[in-house]
């Protein structure tokens, strides 16, 4: 308890917590250096908000001096802990959700490839989305294309820390190769059929969708794009007559 004037009266400092008077005397052996007075709480209590509340302290002018005081105890660390990465990534930097909870807040939260990296990651401000940890060279990170797995722990504003959770992503730079034509362009009326093989994608993340083009010369652009099926054929309609296409 600090800036209250010396020479108080102690037998008159009262101190309440949570409006229930825990001492109404205060002894010299409490007393140290001028001002400053110290009280130890007599038990422990649950996790929540204690006020406290000092009234009566007098001096022997009697001039008085109250005042009131609120703190949270807070002993356990978040939880309901989760991290979710994309299925799979091109660059390092990936973007990554995260959620905790805590009744009073979370303060900070740390990333790592390997859950004894955590010790050695930098702590960040906590949000629910994060796009600033590398995955090949954040702590116990590897280089590479592969699955990459990412680790996170959380800290509440008390500093009680949590245990850690993961995910994974499989970071992948490799290209597929180019696909073959097989069948087509088959004309019936204004329709066309084309069919081509499914390329390699080596140890890649598999193939996603082919983007097929369309034009009237064999240069084509972002706005050539007709379609972007999953499969191997594509169904080209609405085509004009007397006209050549290119795909």
């Amino acid at each position: 308890l600090n800036g209250f004037p010396s020479g108080l009266i102690t037998t008159d400092l009262n101190i309440f917590i949570d409006g229930n008077l825990v001492i109404g005397d205060i002894n010299s052996s409490s007393i140290s250096g001028g001002n400053h007075y110290s009280y130890q709480f007599p038990y422990v209590k649950a996790d929540g908000v204690i006020q406290v509340q000092v009234f009566n302290a007098s001096d022997k002018a009697g001039n008085d001096a109250n005042a009131s005081y609120s703190f949270t105890v807070d002993t356990g660390p978040p939880t309901s802990l989760s991290i979710s990465l994309p299925d799979f990534t091109n660059t390092s930097k990936p973007g990554i959700s995260v959620s905790a909870s805590d009744a009073f807040g979370i303060a900070k939260m740390t990333f790592a490839c390997t859950d004894a990296g955590l010790s050695s990651g930098t702590e960040v401000n906590y949000s629910t989305s994060h796009s600033d940890f590398n995955i090949l060279s954040g702590p116990g990170c590897s280089g590479g294309d592969g699955t990459k797995t990412v680790f996170v722990k959380f800290k509440d504003n008390a500093g009680n820390v949590s245990s850690s959770v993961s995910d994974s992503t499989v970071y992948d730079t490799i290209k597929p190769e180019t696909p073959t034509i097989t069948s087509g362009p088959s004309a019936s009326g204004s329709t066309v059929t084309l069919g081509w093989s499914a390329p390699s994608d080596g140890s890649g993340s598999g193939i996603n969708n082919y983007k097929v083009y369309r034009g009237t010369s064999n240069t084509f652009s972002s706005s050539s794009l007709v379609a972007s099926p999953t499969g191997t054929t594509h169904t080209d309609t609405g085509l004009g007559d007397n006209t050549y296409f290119y795909w």
